[in-house]
């Protein structure tokens, strides 16, 4: 006979009503891309479905891919709450709010268009910046 699914734990008072968002998707940071071969990374990165890029108000780059938890259910409830991993129980770290209470994002990038156009705009105004050094000279 199949074992019964457990039950999902209660949201904590502490947790807004946003749908678990942190259990939605897996954020890791990147290096800050300063190369032709790293830019492309961050292009290849957004070519991909479900997956993003974007720099948090602290200027750390993340590449985050939207896939939703597996033990989450239907509800937005957690079936592992009590034997959750560590990550889980530590977020947010108690000298922080919920990300996604604001807005964690500086820029976002979800196309290749976007990101070639940041990198293509700020290398214009490193070479107009550089011109008008020189004119200064």
């Amino acid at each position: 006979m199949a074992e019964a699914p457990p039950k999902p734990a209660k949201k904590t008072k502490d947790c807004p009503q946003c749908e678990s968002k942190c259990c939605r998707s897996v954020t890791i940071e990147i290096d800050v891309p300063r190369s032709k071969k790293a830019i492309g990374e961050v292009r290849w990165f957004v070519l991909h479905k479900d997956v993003l890029v974007y720099v948090d108000h602290d200027k750390k780059w993340n590449v985050e891919f939207k896939t939703r938890c597996t033990a989450l259910t239907e509800n937005n409830l957690c079936t592992i709450y009590k034997e959750r991993p560590l990550i889980c129980r530590q977020y947010p770290k108690k000298d922080e709010t919920c990300e996604y209470e604001e807005n964690p994002c500086k820029r976002i990038f979800r196309t290749q268009g976007e990101v070639i156009a940041y990198f293509d705009k700020r290398k214009s105004n490193k070479v107009t910046k550089k011109q008008s050094n020189k004119a200064t000279k």
